[in-house]
């Protein structure tokens, strides 16, 4: 059977690194997925990815992942809404086990809903301790703001029943929703309270429930195998004196945009998402900007634009490689902007939930390839 094995403390900071890096700014605090990680290890739970090929057809099949916003935000003093003492220590766990009893089925597998550096670790720690297969692979290729950026959304399947569970012992149950917006929403708004005592606490979201034949045609394969691959490769150049940035392209696939030091990063925390801009400025004396949701979708060069959603965009520190997430981000970095093709969205429906206009921007999408440097 095609499968890969997490055997070690370094193999898992590798693959948190490719998690973060994958992650294109959220996905979640790659600290938060690593500790669970270095638990579940030091338990002895196997931390294992299964090639999709290789699990059973009839094996029913689900995602799970957390939701809210990534900003920076300290445990609440007051304890807001009577919520004092969490009660659930796996909210990923009773999640999956919940749209279990909704559904009323038995799930073999468990999914990486998208790459993060809390999102994919958590949830296979989630899948490994629930006992079912982990597919190496994702439902989206790259980490998302909403639910509705998803290949299987894109192709017309959609989430419903969706489980939520979180610390507190919140129970929750979405059978149907007449649109997805309308879910993400409501997922969001849940995410508000799970997340006001504690901005580490977990809102989660078991969804996407369907037999593993149907799901071969809805996930991104070889993500998380990708993302192991992408952490060894940082770490080789690191210990062979080599520039990880240049590694880091050429293990993804994509191209280092330029280099800078950031001069200021403006952000908000509205509605469960942290948006704002990154500021940048190069060597050279340009100016780059840096928009973000959760994730970053635009980099512009004043106002040209060089690389843009639903390609991905990733800010790593320009000495260590070290990938970086928007909640993290600060004044004063060395920081290296690459981009990478996210080729399964360059189409009308993938363009059209994760393209500039979606976003708000008069841009049409470009390939960043295609863009042609001032």
């Amino acid at each position: 059977m095609a499968t890969f094995d997490l055997l070690s403390g370094r193999d898992v900071e590798d693959f948190v690194r490719g998690t973060v890096f994958l992650g294109v700014g959220g996905g979640g605090r790659g600290e938060d997925g690593l500790a669970h990680l270095e638990r579940a290890m030091e338990e002895g739970l196997r931390l294992r990815f299964t090639d999709l090929s290789e699990i059973p057809d009839e094996e029913w099949l689900c995602v799970v992942y957390g939701m809210g916003s990534i900003a920076p935000a300290e445990p609440s003093l007051e304890k807001p809404f009577g919520l004092d003492v969490k009660v659930v220590r796996r909210p990923m766990v009773e999640a999956v086990k919940a749209l279990e009893d909704y559904a009323k089925v038995k799930i073999g597998a468990v999914a990486i809903f998208e790459p993060g550096g809390a999102n994919s670790p958590k949830a296979l720690e989630a899948g490994m301790r629930h006992g079912s297969f982990v597919p190496d692979g994702d439902f989206c290729g790259r980490a998302v703001p909403e639910m509705h950026q998803t290949l299987a959304a894109i192709r017309g399947i959609a989430p419903f029943p969706i489980a939520i569970c979180d610390d507190w012992g919140h129970r929750l149950f979405l059978a149907d929703a007449p649109t997805l917006h309308s879910a993400e929403a409501i997922g969001k708004y849940v995410s508000l309270v799970t997340k006001a005592p504690d901005p580490l606490a977990t809102c989660a979201h078991a969804a996407y429930l369907m037999k593993v034949s149907r799901a071969r045609d809805v996930m991104v394969g070889g993500t998380m195998s990708l993302a192991l691959k992408i952490g060894r490769a940082v770490r080789a150049a690191r210990d062979g004196r080599k520039d990880p940035v240049a590694a880091l392209a050429e293990t993804s696939g994509g191209k280092t945009l330029f280099r800078g030091k950031v001069s200021r990063v403006d952000w908000e925390s509205s509605k469960g998402y942290m948006s704002g801009t990154t500021w940048i400025e190069a060597s050279g004396g340009a100016t780059y900007s840096v928009w973000f949701k959760n994730e970053n979708h635009l980099v512009r060069r004043g106002k040209k634009p060089l690389c843009m959603s639903p390609d991905l965009i990733h800010v790593v520190d320009s000495l260590t490689g070290e990938p970086i997430t928007n909640t993290k981000m600060a004044a004063g970095m060395d920081v290296s902007v690459l981009g990478t093709p996210n080729m399964l969205f360059r189409n009308s429906p993938g363009i059209d939930c994760l393209g500039p206009a979606y976003f708000g921007f008069d841009q049409p999408y470009i390939p960043f390839e295609n863009v042609i440097e001032p």
